[in-house]
């Protein structure tokens, strides 16, 4: 079900009247978030629309969101009968008409937000080798990008090898993330993640669950982890909104078997965002 903003009113739709000329649609000139709701209700809303913000400030864009956007959400939830279970909540902004060189958002842009059903997570993943590396300091960087055919194309990369997803290097040959999510390796009983200047996006859930270490004595360090690392790791998950933490099981060929701190950083977690979408619906 999908829902968009234009003249100061939600409309229902089955398509987006999006002009041919929209440079989110003609070169990815666009941003977005993508939500946990559960039991109808979205979980860490105020952090994502505060990092879209963020993305929109540093774009030079005018705040183009409408208000009351977490009510509007919950509603769309509703009439879309996914109000019990976990759901998907993609809430995107696109540039609209302007010209080619000038990045400033147009009159015609538009907001809107589709709500679907999302499965479980799995278990466990496996990650390969992406096949390019990740820029440490592109302009993108940090944001949710409209611009996404670089992840869909070393995701797809995993997904002919077998594995289900990619792991970006940098151009400092530093682990970056995965094309799906951020990454963290546990060693010597403290939990590594790559710091933000590798170019990774700072993710909601990536800073929740360091949050969650830090408040249950967890010992936490962002450093800037090469392959040797990770192939040395005890532990390694990967986050991502809609999944939460996820166990490695596998790098190429490098196994993974110990899980006791990922299960007890998944239970935190749940327990968290449980917690903070139903003070969202209250």
């Amino acid at each position: 079900m999908t829902r968009y903003w234009r003249e100061n009113k939600w409309h229902d739709a089955d398509f987006l009247p999006m002009s041919p000329t929209d440079r989110g649609l003609t070169h990815g000139l666009g941003l977005f978030e993508t939500i946990l709701a559960i039991d109808g209700s979205p979980a860490l809303v105020d952090r994502h629309l505060a990092r879209m913000l963020t993305s929109c400030e540093r774009l030079d864009w005018e705040n183009p969101l409408p208000n009351k956007l977490r009510s509007a959400i919950i509603s769309q939830l509703t009439a879309a009968k996914l109000d019990h279970g976990r759901a998907r909540v993609r809430l995107a902004i696109s540039a609209g008409s302007g010209q080619l060189a000038c990045p400033s958002i147009g009159r015609d842009h538009l907001v809107w937000i589709t709500v679907s059903r999302t499965e479980d997570p799995p278990a466990s993943i496996t990650l390969c080798k992406a096949p390019f590396v990740h820029p440490s300091h592109s302009f993108l960087s940090g944001m949710k990008s409209a611009s996404y055919a670089d992840n869909l194309l070393a995701l797809n990369h995993a997904r002919q090898r077998g594995f289900d997803d990619a792991l970006y290097f940098n151009d400092q040959i530093h682990i970056c993330e995965t094309s799906t999510s951020n990454i963290f390796g546990v060693m010597d009983n403290t939990l590594h993640y790559p710091p933000d200047d590798t170019g990774c996006l700072p993710g909601i859930t990536r800073t929740l669950i360091i949050e969650l270490a830090e408040k249950n004595t967890i010992r936490t360090s962002a450093t800037s982890l090469t392959e040797s690392d990770l192939m040395t790791c005890d532990e390694v998950f990967i986050t991502s909104a809609i999944r939460g933490p996820v166990r490695v099981s596998r790098y190429e060929s490098t196994e993974y078997t110990q899980t006791t701190l990922t299960d007890k950083l998944r239970e935190l977690w749940q327990q968290a965002v449980t917690a903070e979408a139903a003070r969202n619906k209250a």
